[in-house]
């Protein structure tokens, strides 16, 4: 079931409206989205396994930890895959490795928001500080998830140190 969740304070109700008709549709180019979401401060597109929209996420509060934040439990991207992501102050991506986010939260200007189910970990946020880092940002999501602990933790670090 696709979603289209937006959490303003006043702001865009004709242009988030517009948003709703991506849902279902097949997701466009990086530089397509960026144009569709330029005037929202934070945004995110979800897509599921056919490249389809399922979930939009605006919002104009810059926190990442409160609810109305384009970020969305972990549980969520089992089913669906981070397309595109724009947060005004941080660079942020999912990872499912504990040992990566232990690592790199460790680091200066490093965040983390962890899921838990009892004891099991089930995924994560890693953030850090950053305006205007939209090709990191894209780095970041572009690293395959399939290397090896120790590469993905060196990989997201040259990124963050470019």
């Amino acid at each position: 079931m696709a979603t289209f969740l937006r959490s303003t304070s006043t702001f865009r109700t004709r242009s988030t409206s517009m948003l709703s008709l991506l849902i279902g549709s097949p997701c466009p180019a990086w530089e397509d989205i960026k144009d569709i979401m330029q005037d929202y401060p934070n945004a995110a597109v979800y897509i599921d396994g056919n490249d389809t929209i399922q979930l939009v996420k605006v919002t104009d509060v810059d926190e990442f930890y409160v609810t109305t934040s384009v970020l969305v439990s972990p549980r969520y991207l089992k089913t669906t895959k981070l397309k595109y992501i724009k947060l005004s102050k941080y660079v942020a991506f999912p990872s499912f490795d504990e040992k990566v986010i232990k690592k790199l939260k460790e680091l200066k200007s490093w965040h983390a928001i962890e899921y838990y189910e009892g004891d099991t970990f089930i995924g994560g946020w890693l953030l850090y500080d950053c305006r205007d880092c939209e090709r990191k940002q894209k780095m970041h999501l572009e690293v395959n998830v399939d290397l090896p602990t120790d590469e993905m933790i060196k990989r997201h670090i040259q990124i963050h140190d470019m």
